[in-house]
């Protein structure tokens, strides 16, 4: 199934994250911005021959369950990017121990952030829930609403990651 497949190539995409913020923690926000907007091209483009497969290319039809591939697919090649253009600019990159201080810093600092917008979600999901047995109009409504509002928070996140 779908979380089954996402669940399965959730390191790849968690690492294309990391190795973008690499990016931004050395001030080259461009390089993660083209990347992340090749892999989000790629994803489109991949996920509809997933899906529906496409004999031609030889790639068979999974359903739903693609659509979970072709993300990873994505993340995957946008991972293997970021690290080779960070080879090429002489950053290493190497696996270490976890720095048990530094991850509970960053855990007190991320942990309201996280709580926040895992609670978003479920605002979220619950007004759909509700709003389902008040016809289309009204779901298409509150996802056009989603989306608007994600839009001025992509900003307002674009601002604090540059401040």
């Amino acid at each position: 199934s779908y979380l089954t497949y996402m669940a399965g190539g959730s390191l790849p995409l968690v690492a294309a994250g990391v190795a973008a913020s690499v990016y931004k923690g050395i001030g080259e926000m461009r390089t993660a911005v083209v990347v992340t907007a090749f892999s989000v091209v790629l994803n489109a483009i991949t996920t509809p021959l997933m899906i529906w497969g496409c004999p031609a290319l030889f790639i068979p039809r999974l359903g739903v369950a693609g659509a979970a591939v072709a993300t990873n697919l994505s993340s995957l090649v946008a991972l293997v990017l970021l690290l080779g253009m960070l080879g090429k600019k002489g950053v290493q990159v190497r696996a270490s121990p976890p720095n048990l201080p530094m991850l509970r810093r960053i855990t007190a600092i991320g942990a309201p952030m996280a709580a926040s917008g895992m609670l978003f979600s479920l605002v979220y999901l619950h007004l759909g829930r509700i709003l389902t047995g008040l016809g289309d109009a009204n779901l298409a409504a509150l996802g056009l609403g989603h989306r608007l509002e994600g839009l001025a928070f992509t900003v307002n996140e674009a601002y604090g990651a540059a401040a």
